[in-house]
């Protein structure tokens, strides 16, 4: 246990010190998960886009789809345990203290956290071990009772913040199919309503204006089952669309809003790459025989 929190310390430094040496800059850390393949239980990195290097954020722990808090220096995640069979339940890793918490606990699977804009509330997707109540679930960041916004028997995940944070955008599975609409509700959750079909995750751009999408193209990924994506670009109502990239999905801004990182899928893995925010500047920051997935970007 010692060793873990002292890994853990190691890893805060770097983080915090690279918080105060960009100081106004945009930060070059991002949060990723990384498996055996696209859907195997992952454990969380740290890379530097800038030089490439890359580090275990808890070596000894799974856990998958991290959210930065806006500070910079806590993460929510969706927790596995040591093992990786645990849970899946909500925890808060603390980068400037190495401490750690869970924040859910109960008969349910709690998956795909985002942390809102101004520090005070997490939303996430919810499906309990028993009873219809599978959604988006909402709660304070630090524990307590959850408030249920989304019904679906299929599940709403993948769910983000507008920078505002008056608007939550999330993926609605149709069916067993794993087929998503991209909609849209206000944070209070009303005024749900289906942005565009076929879509999947949604990213905001820092100043609200934009939407990175990942559009489902209908065809199957054999290694995995999964649905492939590719990568457009939109305004925040989901019109004027252009392609950005091919094979590309999950993508997270730069705070400055001038870069992009996003997953592709190459043969049966995914790996991440970097982009400028208008498309241009491809350039692979992954690989190797193991997936990376699910970036997210230090604010």
């Amino acid at each position: 246990m010692q060793r873990l929190a002292l890994a853990v310390l190691l890893v805060v430094a770097t983080v915090v010190a690279a918080g105060a040496a960009h100081g106004a800059q945009t930060s070059n850390l991002v949060v990723y998960s990384e498996g055996s393949s696209p859907v195997s239980v992952p454990r969380l990195r740290l890379l530097d886009v800038d030089t490439g290097a890359s580090r275990p954020l808890e070596a000894k722990r799974f856990a998958h789809n991290a959210s930065w808090a806006p500070d910079g220096r806590r993460l929510v995640v969706e927790d596995y345990g040591l093992r990786g069979a645990d849970g899946p339940r909500l925890r808060v890793i603390d980068l400037r203290t190495g401490g750690a918490r869970g924040i859910t606990r109960g008969s349910s699977l709690d998956e795909s956290p985002a942390w809102s804009p101004n520090g005070r509330r997490i939303v996430f997707s919810r499906a309990p071990l028993a009873g219809p109540d599978d959604g988006l679930w909402l709660m304070s960041s630090t524990g307590g009772a959850a408030r249920h916004v989304t019904y679906n028997r299929f599940g709403d995940t993948c769910a983000t913040w507008s920078p505002d944070g008056g608007r939550i955008a999330f993926a609605r599975t149709r069916n067993g199919s794993g087929a998503r609409d991209l909609w849209l509700m206000r944070s209070n959750g009303r005024g749900q309503h289906r942005l565009m079909s076929r879509a999947s995750c949604a990213a905001w751009s820092p100043d609200g204006v934009r939407l990175a999408i990942s559009r489902q193209t209908g065809r199957v990924i054999p290694s995995c089952g999964c649905l492939a994506t590719d990568l457009y670009l939109g305004d925040a109502d989901g019109g004027n669309r252009r392609l950005l990239v091919r094979n590309g999905g999950r993508a997270t801004w730069s705070p400055d809003g001038s870069r992009i990182v996003f997953v592709r899928w190459e043969g049966g893995r995914t790996h991440l790459w970097l982009m400028n925010s208008d498309g241009s500047g491809l350039r692979k920051l992954t690989g190797g025989t193991r997936s990376q997935r699910a970036p997210a970007w230090q604010p």
